[in-house]
């Protein structure tokens, strides 16, 4: 098949150079076959190219065209170009919709073609293929990734639709099919029908209790038990009981971190020592990342730090050994890494001047890649060990770079104080920043977007009514959060700055809406993670059945919207933004721009 492409005003309008990239599909998405590129050859100022369809179960190819160094890409709107093969009445071949429904939703997961999963789309696909060709619907692979779509959008009637197919399914002699019952439990449990849920999984238990649906059961009983002692003893018990587990390695990688923890809670240096050294006989090695993050969480709670100097050195030692670094500077960057980790273990220690000799040798050229708090460490050893001409000199160009905390800046104003007085101290610090604060509010404006917010309607952990159409006017901060996510909690410290920031303007609101958890007794979690991390002052709604996240078309989370007085979304934030400061500083722009576009 032959075709042409033409750029036209899109994105790759004044590319010199036009690559393709496609995925052939057929109707089932489980059978989608690796990404390929393919040749095509500029014709005046149009692309052509062709392609081979390899078997006849093949409807169907997704293509998306990117320039030569794959950074600018034309996928049609996220959505991709989508070609489908036809039959002799020109008809899209049988099972084309559901097999576009199935690879746009692998390609979404594929950087090469940054396309978006839109449920509300992936819906329709399935259900124009089902007013098409109704047969279709028999095929197990087909029904049940239209019901998880469904389950996911918690589009209006969705329960109804769901619980029907399901008891459709299962009452035509499905009902002793342990492969059907498996898939049907957790769609069961989506929407609320648990009775019939646990009733399908005691006869999958009764049928198969060493089968994967057990395992998985057992496993995640695992993973959602944060009580580190209560959790080795489930992960002892699945080795008991499932020896021959698929999951038993990737299970058992994941709970070294674990027993690391509940050793240092315990206060148990012997076990510790030898579950490193069970690591460093199996037959596949440990890397420099394992001593380094063993070491930083001995230090973190300023226990056996001799032990914790050991290992630290130790991952200092194999960083220069290791190869499999994409690059020197990637190498150079996890080394510095390393001796950032070892200054600190040092300075645990009280021995300063040898603190400040490791901090000093991680100092990186490129002033741009390096961590505020980083850079904190080493400011502050400097001020302790009188290296006070390495603490204005580097101080100043932390702060010039955007990479400055604030104890940095008020260090180096309590020096220019000293030297000066006080006077012209506040000028000093804002020249310092003119420039790294311009060049960041010019970033943030070239991502300012324009699209209509949806409205929802929340209670909040304390049962107030939060509604966004009540807050028309304002500028209101969303910010998508669970108990689990680590970058959002990694975030809060410094969105509780930007929350205070602005706290004496009434015409800024931060909701820090709630959802995506995962155990039926979350509530009780969030109210006591918001106590015990002293966020009291946080307005959090609770999404308890993930529709507003939904409706959001929110892919991951941390994510934060920006939406200005007008009920438009005018940024879109994805991410932890690596400090304190640096989150302060991103939120801050966007209010800030959001403000003066309205002036």
């Amino acid at each position: 098949m032959k075709f042409v492409y033409n750029p036209k005003d899109g994105p790759l309008k004044n590319a010199s150079l036009v690559r393709a990239e496609a995925l052939y599909f057929d109707y089932k998405p489980s059978s989608t076959n690796k990404s390929i590129p393919l040749v095509i050859e500029k014709d005046g100022s149009q692309w052509r190219g062709q392609f081979v369809l390899k078997t006849e179960e093949m409807v169907g190819i997704l293509i998306v065209f990117n320039d030569s160094t794959g950074t600018i890409t034309d996928n049609n709107k996220h959505g991709g170009y989508v070609v489908f093969v036809h039959d002799s009445e020109k008809k899209p071949m049988k099972g084309s919709y559901v097999g576009q429904a199935g690879v746009v939703l692998y390609a979404s997961r594929n950087p090469k073609f940054k396309l978006k999963r839109d449920n509300e789309v992936q819906i329709a696909l399935y259900e124009k293929e089902f007013s098409l060709n109704p047969e279709i619907k028999s095929d197990k692979t087909i029904i049940y990734g239209y019901l998880n779509a469904l389950a996911i959008s918690k589009k209006e009637g969705y329960k109804t639709i769901i619980e029907k197919e399901l008891d459709d399914r299962i009452a035509k002699n499905e009902k002793d099919n342990i492969a059907e019952l498996t898939i049907a439990v957790p769609l069961y449990e989506k929407i609320g029908q648990l009775e019939k849920a646990e009733k399908y999984a005691k006869v999958i238990r009764n049928k198969d209790p060493n089968g994967m649906f057990v395992q998985t059961e057992s496993m995640m009983k695992i993973i959602k038990q944060e009580d580190p002692g209560k959790k080795t003893a489930y992960f002892e018990a699945f080795k008991k009981d499932f020896p021959g587990s698929l999951f038993l390695e990737s299970l058992t990688t994941s709970m070294v971190n674990v027993y690391i923890d509940f050793y240092i809670e315990k206060d148990d240096l012997p076990k510790l020592k030898d579950l490193v050294i069970k690591k460093e006989k199996e037959s596949k090695p440990i890397n420099a990342a394992f001593y380094n993050s063993l070491a930083w969480k001995m230090a973190e709670k300023n226990w056996q730090l001799s032990t914790a100097e050991m290992y630290s050195a130790k991952s200092l030692e194999m960083v220069s050994n290791e190869s499999d670094f994409k690059s020197p500077k990637v190498k150079n960057n996890v080394a510095n890494t390393y001796k950032d980790s070892y200054g600190f273990i040092l300075e645990k220690q009280g021995r300063m001047e040898e603190a400040y000799t490791a901090y000093k040798s991680r100092i990186v050229e490129d002033l741009g890649d390096s961590n505020p708090e980083v850079n904190e460490r080493f400011i502050l050893a400097a001020l302790k060990t009188g290296h006070i001409d390495e603490v204005k000199t580097y101080g100043e160009l932390y702060v010039k770079a955007g990479k400055a905390t604030e104890k940095i800046k008020t260090t180096l104003k309590d020096l220019f104080i000293k030297a000066n007085g006080a006077n012209g101290a506040e000028a000093y610090i804002i020249d310092l920043e003119k420039d790294a604060k311009a060049k960041s509010k010019e970033s943030t404006l070239k991502k300012m977007i324009s699209e209509i917010a949806p409205i929802f309607t929340l209670k909040d952990l304390s049962g107030n009514t939060i509604s966004l159409s009540d807050l028309k006017g304002k500028i209101v901060i969303i910010d998508f959060w669970a108990t689990w996510c680590g970058p959002c909690i990694q975030s809060f410290p410094g969105m509780l700055k930007a929350q205070e920031k602005y706290r004496n303007n009434p015409n800024v609101q931060f909701l820090f809406v709630n959802t995506w958890e995962k155990t039926d007794d979350f509530l009780l979690k969030v109210k006591e993670f918001v106590v015990k991390k002293k966020y009291e002052n946080f307005t959090v709604p609770v999404d308890a059945d993930n529709k507003v996240v939904a409706s959001y078309k929110v892919e991951g989370i941390l994510t934060k919207f920006i939406i200005d007085q007008n009920g438009m979304i005018r940024f879109k934030s994805v991410g932890y933004y690596g400090s304190t400061e640096g989150v302060v500083a991103e939120v801050s722009n966007m209010i800030e721009a959001v403000m003066n576009e309205v002036k």
